[in-house]
C-alpha cells in the first residue's frame, strides 16, 4: 500500500491533462477544426488555450454562432471563412473580444456587417469578401465601421454582387492595407473620393478581378502608397492606365506595381513617372513589340516579371533598363536565345526562362551577363545543359529541372570542369539542379559519380597520367 499515494498522483495527473477539442487537431499555436462539417462550436473547456493564437473553423456548416460562443478561450486569429453564416448576435465574442486581432469572415452569407464586431476593440485585420445572398451584397453600416475605424489596419471586401462603392470606408483612418477582390460587372468606375479617410496611411492596395475601365483616379491621392496590385481587370486595357490615376509627384513612394492580366499591349507610359519604382509585373498580357521608347526612363527598376506575354524573342529594348537585376520570361513562346539577344543585360543577377518551348541557347549568349548568379531553365525543351554556361563568370546556381537532359560523357565533362573546377576535393563552383533523362540520377549525381569515368576527363582537367 506504500505505492498508493504515487498511484493516486499519477491518476490525478492524467485526469487534469488538457486535451484537444473533439473533431479538431492541435499543432503548435493552432487549433484546427476546419472542414469537419460542424454546425456548432466545439467545447474548449478541456483544451489548453495558453499558447493558442489561431482558431480555424473554416469550411464548415455554421449558419450562426451563439452568444458567448468561445468560453474558456484565448486566441488572436479566428478563421470562419467558407461557412454559411447569416448572422452573429451581439455577445458572440464575449470573453475573447479583447484578444482577437484578426478575423476572416469571407465566403459566407452575411448581408450586413454584424454589430458583434464592434466589441472587438483590438481588431487589426478583417476579411468580409464574397458575402452575399441571392442578388444582395453585404452592407457595411456606419456604426460598425466607425467602431472598427480606430484600430483596423487591413480590410478585404468585394464580390460580384457589390453594386455600389461603400462610403463608410472613410471611417478607417488607420488603414494600411486594402484589398478589393471583385465587384459587380456594372460597377466600372470608382468615385474619385473612394479612398478618402486613409490617403496618408494606406501603404498597400490590391484591386483584382473587376470590370473597371480605368485605374481609379483616387489612387493618385494615396501619398504613402508603396505597393499597388491592379490585376486581372481585363476591361481596363492600355487606355485605362491613366497618368492622372497614379501618385507621380516627386514625393511619391510607390515602389512595387503589378498590372497582370489587364489586357495591355504596351508598357504603360506612366512607368517613367514613378520615380521610386523598383519592382514591376506585367504578366498575362498580350504584349506587342516593345520599343526602347516604351521602356525609357525606368532608371530605378530592378525586378521585372514579364511572364505569359506572347513573346517569341527576348525584347532587346529591355536591355536599356540599366538597373535591372532580375527578369522572368517564363510561360512565353521563346524557342531560341541567340548570340546577341542578351547583350546589354550586364547587371542581371537572376534570369528565368522556364515553362516555355526553349530548345536552343547560343554558346555565346550568356557571356555578356557578367553579374549573372542564378539561371532558371525549368520545364523547357532543352535536352542538354547549355554550353553557354561555360562562358559565365559568377554563376552560382543553375536550375534545369523537368527537362529531358541527356547525361552523357560528350556533353557533361565540360560541365564537371566548370562546376567542380577540376578540384580533387569535389568542392563545387556552382550548383546544378535537375534530373537526367538517360540515366536514373540527378545532374549533380552524374557529375560526382560518373564523369570521372568518362574518356577524355583527365585530358580536360589536366590530370596526369592521361591514360
Amino acid at each position: 500500500m506504500r505505492y498508493l499515494p504515487l498511484i493516486l498522483v499519477v491518476i490525478c495527473s492524467f485526469a487534469t491533462v488538457h486535451t484537444c477539442p473533439s473533431l479538431c487537431t492541435c499543432i503548435s499555436d493552432t487549433i484546427s477544426c476546419n472542414n469537419r462539417g460542424l454546425t456548432i462550436v466545439p467545447s474548449f473547456s478541456s483544451a489548453d488555450m495558453s499558447g493558442v493564437r489561431v482558431l480555424d473553423l473554416s469550411h464548415n456548416n455554421f449558419t450562426s454562432l451563439p452568444v458567448n460562443a468561445f468560453p474558456n478561450s484565448h486566441f488572436e486569429t479566428l478563421k470562419l471563412d467558407h461557412n454559411r453564416l447569416r448572422t452573429l448576435p451581439n455577445g458572440t465574442f464575449q470573453g475573447v473580444a479583447s484578444d482577437i486581432k484578426n478575423i476572416d469572415l469571407s465566403n459566407n452569407e452575411l448581408l450586413t456587417l454584424p454589430d458583434a464586431l464592434a466589441a472587438l476593440d483590438h481588431l487589426i485585420s478583417l476579411n468580409v469578401s464574397n458575402n452575399y445572398r441571392g442578388s444582395s451584397d453585404i452592407n457595411l453600416p456606419n456604426n460598425v465601421m466607425r467602431a472598427l475605424g480606430d484600430t483596423l489596419e487591413e480590410f478585404t471586401f468585394g464580390s460580384i454582387k457589390q453594386t455600389d462603392w461603400p462610403r463608410t470606408l472613410n471611417h478607417f483612418q488607420n488603414l494600411h492595407r486594402l484589398e478589393i477582390t471583385s465587384l459587380h460587372p456594372n460597377l466600372i468606375i470608382l468615385p474619385p473620393t473612394g479612398f478618402h479617410g486613409f490617403e496618408t496611411t494606406l501603404v498597400e492596395l490590391s484591386i483584382h478581378d473587376t470590370n473597371l475601365l480605368t485605374v481609379p483616379i483616387g489612387i493618385s491621392k494615396l501619398r504613402n502608397l508603396l505597393t499597388l496590385n491592379y490585376d486581372n481587370n481585363r476591361n481596363t486595357g492600355d487606355s485605362g492606365i491613366l497618368l492622372q490615376s497614379f501618385p507621380t509627384s516627386s514625393n511619391s513612394k510607390l515602389s512595387t506595381l503589378s498590372l497582370k492580366g489587364d489586357s495591355l499591349t504596351i508598357f504603360p507610359l506612366v512607368l517613367k513617372y514613378l520615380q521610386k519604382l523598383t519592382k514591376f509585373s506585367i504578366d498575362n498580357n498580350p504584349l506587342d513589340f516593345l520599343s526602347e521608347t516604351s521602356v525609357e526612363g525606368l532608371h530605378t527598376l530592378r525586378e521585372l516579371t514579364i511572364r505569359n506575354c506572347s513573346l517569341e524573342r527576348i525584347p532587346a529594348a529591355l536591355a536599356t533598363i540599366a538597373a535591372l537585376g532580375s527578369i522572368d520570361f517564363s510561360f512565353n513562346a521563346i524557342e531560341t536565345v541567340e548570340k546577341r539577344d542578351l547583350q546589354g543585360f550586364t547587371n542581371i543577377q537572376k534570369l528565368t526562362l522556364s515553362n516555355m518551348p526553349l530548345k536552343y541557347i547560343s554558346r555565346d549568349s550568356l557571356a555578356p551577363l557578367h553579374s549573372l548568379q542564378v539561371l532558371e531553365l525549368n520545364n523547357t525543351a532543352l535536352t542538354e545543359v547549355p554550353l553557354a554556361i561555360n562562358f559565365t563568370d559568377n554563376l552560382k546556381n543553375v536550375s534545369i529541372g523537368h527537362n529531358r537532359i541527356d547525361c552523357m560523357c560528350e556533353n557533361m565533362v565540360w560541365l564537371f570542369h566548370k562546376a567542380v573546377e577540376c578540384n580533387p576535393t569535389g568542392v563545387h563552383g556552382f550548383q546544378v539542379i535537375g534530373e537526367c533523362d538517360t540515366i536514373h540520377a540527378t545532374v549533380e549525381e552524374y557529375l560526382t559519380n560518373f564523369v570521372q569515368r568518362c574518356p577524355g576527363y583527365k585530358e580536360i582537367c589536366n590530370i596526369m597520367p592521361y591514360g
